[in-house]
């Protein structure tokens, strides 16, 4: 019944309360500005006797009032009536229209265009149904041909008055709100003491019971949901002949009756939380909603890690899929589907450019996914059965053993699964797309091997992209075995590099390869190599979320494609990101990783300037660092105090030209000799690592003289690989760097120039690409040239002088006298000490020059 002013009616029951603040709660979620429209310029939304204060709603209203109005506009409204139970949703509708509506509408100049009704409390959920004003009706508003069963957004609002459409079609879902809602009921699933590693199992079941329409039986006690629960998923699943998967989805109810309870509010409150969200209208949209849930839940639980698996991000299955494109004619297959993320994308990439009944017999005859855990192969069903699917060709199995065969069922081309590899010409895959499990210890089961495996089923010429780790295209033995054979049945047409938090929180680094199957790889075919180091999202509060923008992989996507239909064709290079290439097939591992391929960025002169300046600046600091640490600090500051430039150098022109200089043409990288550093002594010489603070040194050590270098640069192998370190002092160096010994005479000041270039080039490796000696000889650094193509070492030495603070370290460099005999070339005194005094003064002695 309507109400009257507020003054003339008792306050409200309890559970009407719970409403109010129900509909507040999900309207400022949704990105409403729940302030008093009549107080606040910003404010959008009225409660209750706030809304009197409008002339034209007071005029229509008289004593009445709703829950609620929106201010759409100055002249349209969105009322919202509420209940306090369920079963009065069609009165709180029918009040919101006749009560409220009406008599706006019979206003001259204003409108009520959009009603909805909220009935229900905090014990049993609420229900929500909206109707749009469309030619003096009120319609019901469906998304994605389903009832929107939450209420909506201010953008799903502004599309049904642009529109005046009741019917939302290809909806988009908000993926930030998504995420936000599947981390909340992971809480709420925790609070109701649901396992971490059974949530996934329970929201596929809440998913599927959900899919029958009638709303579920939430007024009596846990057992009589969950069995309602239940009989729904079974004869969801049995529909699609899956029957034999309820188990993997079958909800139990805990063994202590004391717990039913807040077992009980969980399920509910999940569900509130799906319908909040209009679930079964973003099910029915392009997004992968039930793949963004999953990959929430599976982080926060135990199993997924242990048996390797790594959820690829649905906008990396849209983006291969997308890139590579698929047909209505295709037999797509994912030989370690997980939840099905590719399957999904295929399905979607398809609907989306042909008509219903090409897509009925697409998903029926050309999907085929292998999950061999039987609890992800029932999530990746649930995936499916929301497109329509699910019938048949998801199975649980080892991908190792079960392959598909060319069949034909109906009169449409299909594959049959077998356990025995297809002969030739009898392969009826002509698209992979795969994430096999990471990390997995048995030699058999190698990320490369699941790659094999799925080739037993493609027919010649098919594309297979797959994800792996990085070290499966980065490193030797078993993987390095592997590679060059590879290319003497297919062809390599592509490799992309992923940023390193892709899986986060998962610590990998991987790679996308695409393959023709069946095509040996010609010598001289270039490689699409690429780099993806922004992929849209941003790590925020222990969460990737996607940001507005252009990013790598929409920039990367049309060249891929256009690449994959004509390798010979023109791909204008982009430094650090993209570049057309053949095979280096002198490299000893035949590396497959875009970060030997990738060119680098030529400075412009501001960015050299800067980067010069930061690098002196750097090491400034870390020598004054080092010099506290002597038994006789000071000497560095006192130096510089008293040689000190009175003129500024400027920088020098013109800007030269600058050209890639392997290293191994620049020095001899000779590794460090120190493994541990554990059985050393402490004393006064410093020994280089690879760590990157405190200059590299990881302490001041005793050792001989003839295993130290002096005035050179370091280069780590691990840790942060590539970074540079100069060292104008005595020093010894463990095994995880390299001392860079000039081949010819080089100043200082050029050393500085090729460390700041060098640290400019680090995204060329990392902890998952490690720099090796013999990657490190083939690294390339950009530096200046003369006209007769000689490195311009006079442009260098000018360039680093004209830093502001180059007078203090020049005073540091004064002395500068290179060892350049590697010490296991020099002989070794008979008479030598062991323990090198020498070194101490003569450290000391650097020191206070």
């Amino acid at each position: 019944m309507a109400k009257k002013a507020k003054d003339l009616v008792p306050p409200p029951s309890e559970t009407e309360v719970e409403a109010y603040h129900f509909v507040r709660d999900n309207l400022k979620k949704l990105g409403w500005v729940v302030k008093n429209p009549s107080r606040h310029d910003d404010g959008q939304v009225w409660t209750q006797n706030q809304c009197l204060a409008q002339p034209q709603l007071k005029a229509a209203f008289g004593a009445m009032r709703p829950e609620n109005v929106i201010k759409l506009t100055e002249t349209k409204f969105w009322i919202i009536e509420a209940k306090r139970t369920r079963a009065e949703i069609n009165k709180a509708v029918k009040e919101a229209e006749i009560d409220y509506a009406e008599k706006i509408n019979s206003q001259k100049g204003i409108h009520a265009s959009l009603i909805s009704g909220v009935a229900g409390n905090d014990a049993t959920g609420y229900e929500v149904r909206t109707k749009l004003l469309v030619k003096g009706r009120y319609e019901t508003v469906t998304i994605n041909g389903v009832e929107a069963t939450g209420l909506l957004d201010p953008k799903t609002v502004d599309l049904l008055l642009s529109t005046n459409n009741p019917e939302i079609a290809d909806y988009q879902v908000n993926e930030s709100l998504f995420l936000k809602a599947a981390e909340q009921i992971n809480a709420t699933l925790h609070n109701g003491g649901i396992n971490k590693n059974d949530r996934s199992r329970v929201m596929a079941a809440l998913l599927l019971a959900l899919v029958e329409g009638s709303p579920l039986n939430l007024d009596g006690d846990l057992t009589v949901l969950i069995g309602d629960v239940n009989i729904r998923t079974e004869n969801v699943l049995k529909k699609h002949g899956k029957k034999e998967f309820h188990p993997f989805v079958r909800i139990e109810p805990p063994t202590n009756a004391e717990n039913h309870i807040k077992y009980k509010n969980a399920l509910i409150q999940t569900i509130q939380l799906l319908n909040n969200l209009n679930i079964q209208s973003a099910m029915n949209s392009g997004a992968d909603v039930l793949g963004k849930f999953y990959e929430v839940f599976l982080r926060y639980g135990n199993g997924a890690k242990e048996i390797g698996i790594v959820l690829t991000p649905r906008h990396v299955t849209r983006f291969a899929v997308d890139a590579i494109g698929v047909s209505a004619n295709d037999i797509v297959f994912d030989p370690a589907c997980g939840t099905g993320g590719f399957l999904v994308a295929a399905f979607d990439h398809v609907k989306n450019r042909t008509t219903p009944p090409v897509l009925e017999k697409f998903k029926r005859y050309n999907l085929f996914g292998i999950e061999q855990e039987s609890a992800i192969a029932a999530l990746a069903i649930v995936n499916m059965i929301f497109r329509g699917d699910g019938k048949n060709n998801i199975v649980e199995a080892n991908c190792f053993s079960r392959y598909l065969r060319c069949s034909v069922k109906n009169g449409n081309p299909t594959a049959e699964y077998v356990t025995n590899a297809p002969s030739s010409g009898d392969e009826p895959i002509t698209r992979v797309f795969m994430n096999p499990p990471f990390a997995l210890k048995k030699s058999d089961e190698r990320e490369w091997r699941f790659v094999e495996a799925a080739l037993k089923s493609m027919a010649d010429g098919g594309i297979l992209f797959a994800i792996v780790p990085m070290s499966a295209v980065s490193e030797g033995g078993a993987a390095g075995s592997w590679r060059r054979p590879f290319l003497n049945r297919n062809t390599l047409v592509s490799v992309v590099s992923f940023p390193e938090e892709l899986f986060y929180p998962v610590a990998v680094q991987s790679v996308g390869i695409i393959v023709r199957k069946g095509i040996p790889h010609p010598p001289k075919q270039k490689v699409l190599w690429a780099r993806v180091s922004d992929d849209g999202y941003r790590k925020s509060k222990g969460k990737r979320l996607p940001v507005d923008g252009d990013n790598d992989l929409v920039r990367l996507e049309p060249i891929l494609r256009t690449f994959l239909v004509d390798p010979a064709k023109r791909v204008r290079t982009i430094p650090e990101f993209v570049v057309a290439a053949p095979l280096d097939y002198s490299d000893p591992i035949l590396e497959f990783a875009p970060e030997a391929y990738l060119e680098s960025r030529v400075p412009q002169r501001d960015e050299l300037a800067a980067r010069l300046d930061r690098q002196v600046r750097d090491n400034i600091s870390a020598l004054v660092a080092l010099d506290l640490q002597v038994s006789r600090p000071g000497g560095i500051i006192d130096a510089s105090r008293t040689e000190t430039f009175d003129e500024a150098v400027a920088f020098p022109e013109p800007y030269p030209r600058f050209q890639e200089i392997a290293l191994r043409s620049l020095f001899e990288l000779t590794p460090g000799q120190y493994h541990s550093l554990a059985e050393r002594d402490r004393g006064e010489v410093p020994v280089v690592s690879c760590a990157d603070s405190n200059n590299g040194v990881a302490g001041l050590y005793d050792i001989p003289l003839r295993s130290t270098f002096a005035d050179a640069l370091t280069i780590a192998f691990n840790g942060s690989p590539l970074t540079t370190k100069l060292h104008p002092y005595a020093f010894g160096a463990k095994d995880d760097v390299a001392i860079a010994l000039p081949l010819d005479d080089l100043p200082p000041e050029a050393l500085i120039f090729i460390q700041a270039q060098l640290n400019s080039e680090r995204w060329r490796f990392s902890y998952y690409r490690k720099c090796f000696r013999e990657k490190l000889g083939r690294t390339t650094v950009e530096l200046p040239v003369t006209e007769d193509g000689e490195i311009d070492t006079d442009f260098m030495v000018r360039a680093v002088r004209s830093q502001p603070y180059w007078w203090f370290l020049a005073a540091r460099l004064a002395n500068w006298c290179p060892k350049v005999t590697s010490p296991a070339e020099e002989p070794e005194a008979e008479d030598e000490p062991e323990t090198s005094e020498a070194i101490v003064g003569e450290q000391q002695t650097m020191f206070d020059e």
